[in-house]
């Protein structure tokens, strides 16, 4: 279901059956500690005279969160809301095409629309939780001034009664290559620049032995220093733009590559020229 793992992850911090989310809130900012989770993680950092606290509230979201309906509504409701904004805004619009794009049919071409966020509800969310918020296949990592007997009695303490099934294992299908060059348009009337995005999937992922080769490269076209080639070539030789740059998205399940930005509206054609050249 499109959009449901995001939304979700969204609400795992929302309330526990221990705690209300001004709770929650509360307690995480009483210890100065900062605490996030998205769909499939958890992550807390604190001083480490805190720890216990901390992992105390991090282990309630994990294995407590409780979905209260009102939260539901609400991230339901703002998600209706950012439908409506991208449909107007032209950086939301290039990247869903960029997804449709790049991935097809595979799940990471999928987007969330009217429709696909109608099928979400608590139940749904709910269910997705318990079928992967589980301890079978989770690993937790530690780092900071602690020892390992130390991390062993906080990791018994708070997560020793954690009990879930086997986690769900979804296959994938392989990410379609495309078929020689595509272009896509969208059309945004009274756009004052263009968004230009070049991207192509990736047979690659984090087990390759040319993982950290394609970093450095990324690094070097367009994806670290301020000096990288394209904004090299497209801001400060041509002036076309305030910034170029790429991205490699290299994981598990499907990997892309993408290069672009913001264009003035006049020089599109030439900085699409411009990219080309420097991917070349």
């Amino acid at each position: 279901m499109t959009g449901l793992s995001d939304i979700a992850g969204s609400l795992i911090q929302s309330g526990t059956t221990n705690r209300t989310k001004d709770v929650l809130d509360g307690e995480i900012d009483y210890i100065g500690a900062r605490l996030s989770a998205d769909n499939n993680s958890v992550y807390l950092s604190c001083l480490t005279k805190h720890m216990d606290k901390g992992l105390s509230i991090m282990s309630d979201i994990t294995m407590n969160a409780n979905f209260p309906q009102s939260e539901v509504d609400r991230i339901i409701k703002q998600n209706e809301s950012g439908l409506l904004s991208t449909k107007s805004d032209a950086g939301s619009m290039a990247s869903n095409a960029q997804a449709v794009s790049t991935f097809g049919t595979h799940p990471y071409g999928e987007v969330m629309n009217e429709s696909t966020l109608a099928n979400i509800n608590r139940d749904a969310i709910v269910n997705y939780y318990k079928a992967n918020y589980t301890p079978n296949g989770s690993y937790l990592a530690i780092v900071g001034d602690i020892n390992k007997a130390q991390a062993t009695e906080l990791v018994e303490k708070y997560f020793g009664t954690w009990k879930g099934g086997e986690p769900t294992v979804t296959k994938y299908p392989v990410t379609p290559l495309s078929k020689g060059n595509n272009v896509v348009f969208v059309k945004k009337p009274g756009a004052v620049q263009s968004v230009i995005s070049i991207a192509h999937p990736m047979m690659v992922d984090p087990s390759n032995p040319d993982y950290i080769k394609l970093q450095v490269l990324n690094g070097v076209l367009g994806g670290g220093v301020f000096s990288n080639r394209l904004m090299t070539n497209l801001r400060e030789t041509k002036a076309y733009t305030y910034g170029c740059r790429s991205s490699m998205s290299i994981n598990e399940y499907g990997s892309s590559f993408s290069a672009g930005g913001n264009f003035r509206n006049d020089v599109s054609d030439s900085a699409i020229t411009e990219i080309l050249y420097e991917l070349t």
